[in-house]
């Protein structure tokens, strides 16, 4: 991972709080825009033998908080902390989580 650019972390927000699944991405995978509160990102898998087809199949994240977390050590660079809502795709969603 380069440095300097910052790296951002997946936490997803339920009933007891804020939970980390080890889920992340580099600046370059998510268009080399930090996403902000109301963006949606789209969980590019789906669970194994399912239709890619179908909206409902895949995982889409809606941005509720973000948090800057500046680089603390020469191993670890800044990090982006984003906090989303997930949810299944909808319906009307299906042509463009499907491409």
């Amino acid at each position: 991972m380069d440095m300097s650019e910052p790296y951002i972390v997946i936490y997803h927000e339920t009933e007891r709080g804020f939970e980390y699944d080890r889920e992340g991405y580099d600046l370059p995978e998510l268009a080399g825009t930090i996403p902000v509160i109301g963006d949606y990102i789209v969980n590019p898998g789906v669970a194994r033998g399912a239709d890619r087809m179908l909206a409902e199949n895949h995982t889409v994240y809606e941005v509720v908080r973000r948090y800057f977390k500046p680089r603390t050590s020469p191993n670890y660079g800044a990090r982006v902390v984003l906090v989303v809502k997930a949810r299944s795709g909808a319906e009307e969603e299906a042509d463009l989580l499907s491409r």
